[in-house]
């Protein structure tokens, strides 16, 4: 990649506008464009920090939270449920410090458990499978299918992280990423190449697809941070350059390909943190064909193709969230939840759309998830009653509902 990124020396140096998602066409000084990180408490505030300091700690990234709201000793569990405006179903979650998965009814009730087979390994994802199987990641380490019992069908070794996608013919995509030495990008300090392993459905390696390649193959490289100019500071320790900080992908297959040429099948979905933004990679170009976000979103995470063609995502936002539906095709927001009480995630958040329009929204860090009508009442709520080792609610990761007609392995006796 040395070679292919070298012809980009000073690609990083130039902005165009965004006008409602789209290029305006306007030419800029950069100095940078990022999400932002967080400083520890004793660190005093950003504006009294110096700039080239500030700029690291950016780019070094943001942690993701365990847990940030007391238990509590009363409301746990389904505290909402309208019966008749529900979307029912069995809602499956992990919690980003807990070694397993669950899987729980409209009413909060433990249907199944699934139990990592290291119990000092957390899930940081996990991918419920039709068979009951679920695909685990243990982020930085591996990616593995366990069985129901509690087996490992087989394991992957890389530094996964984030999330993993299956695609209809049993592919699996799972985010990874190495640090690479880049001049055009820093002389000395290195940076992330995001990658998508693709394994085949017995866990095997099919090909790697690199993200920051793919970024500057296509009109969107300026979008990257200006890094070049930073110098490093031994207060940031162990620094890698998080210039995309890519937490989701989906793979498109293809149901909605009539409607546009982004959509065809094989197609990825990505969201990248860093830029405040996600984009439709076409894998066998190796390039961005179509990317939405700046000025609009801030730290997103986990966009969804929609039967209309639509992209359903949770904008994490600075201080406030909301959850956006944005046409691709004309870059407009179409539907918007963003209630006057608000709700906000900072670090994590997941949405997805239920058959009944219905919207199920995980508002991960207080390990809250909720769902809502079209206009936006609240009609299920349920908070977290899996807590830390410190008294908090643990935060989940991602809650995903299911018609329990496709969890076919419920009707077979599974031993334990």
């Amino acid at each position: 990649m040395e070679g292919y990124l070298g012809r980009f020396p000073r690609i990083l140096l130039i902005l165009f506008v965004f006008v409602g998602g789209a290029l305006a066409g306007s030419v800029v000084a950069l100095k940078f464009i990022g999400s932002g990180g967080a400083a520890e408490d004793s660190a005093p505030p950003a504006a009294e920090r110096p700039e080239n300091l500030r700029r690291l700690e950016q780019l070094a990234g943001l942690p993701y939270l365990t847990g940030v709201v007391p238990a509590g000793r009363s409301e746990r569990g389904v505290v909402k449920y309208e019966r008749g405006r529900t979307w029912d179903g069995l809602n499956f979650f992990n919690c980003l410090i807990l070694p397993g998965a669950y899987l729980v009814d409209m009413e909060g009730k433990r249907v199944f458990e699934w139990l990592a087979p290291n119990p000092d390994e957390s899930w940081f994802d996990a991918k419920l499978l039709p068979s009951g199987d679920v695909l685990a990641l243990v982020d930085g380490y591996r990616v593995m299918r366990v069985t129901p019992d509690g087996d490992v069908r087989w394991e992957y070794r890389a530094p996964v992280h984030h999330d993993l996608a299956v695609a209809d013919n049993g592919e699996i995509f799972v985010l990874a990423r190495r640090a690479v030495h880049i001049n055009a990008l820093h002389p000395k300090v290195p940076v992330f190449d995001d990658e998508i392993h693709v394994l085949d459905p017995d866990g095997a390696l099919i090909r790697k697809i690199s993200i920051l390649e793919a970024i500057l193959r296509s009109p969107f490289g300026f979008l990257l941070p200006s890094s070049n100019d930073l110098e490093p500071d031994e207060s940031v320790p162990n620094l890698v350059l998080d210039m995309l900080h890519s937490n989701h992908v989906q793979v498109f297959d293809g149901t909605v390909e009539h409607l546009s040429p982004l959509f065809r099948r094989g197609n990825l979905l990505v969201s990248m943190r860093t830029i405040n933004s996600v984009g439709i990679l076409d894998p066998d170009e190796s390039r961005f064909v179509w990317m939405w976000g700046p000025t609009n979103i801030a730290r997103q995470h986990h966009p969804t193709l929609l039967p209309n063609g639509h992209i359903l995502l949770f904008d994490n936002g600075q201080s406030a969230s909301q959850i956006i539906e944005v046409d691709p095709l004309t870059n407009a927001v179409v539907w918007r939840y963003a209630p006057l009480g608000g709700f906000y995630s900072e670090a994590a958040g997941s949405v997805q759309r239920l058959p009944n329009g219905n919207t199920l929204i995980t508002e991960s860090d207080p390990g809250v998830v909720f769902e809502v009508t079209p206009d936006g009442e609240t009609v299920w709520r349920y908070l977290n009653p899996l807590t830390t080792a410190d008294g908090l609610r643990a935060t989940i990761w991602r809650m995903t509902r299911f018609d329990p007609q496709e969890l076919r392995f419920l009707d077979q006796p599974t031993p334990r």
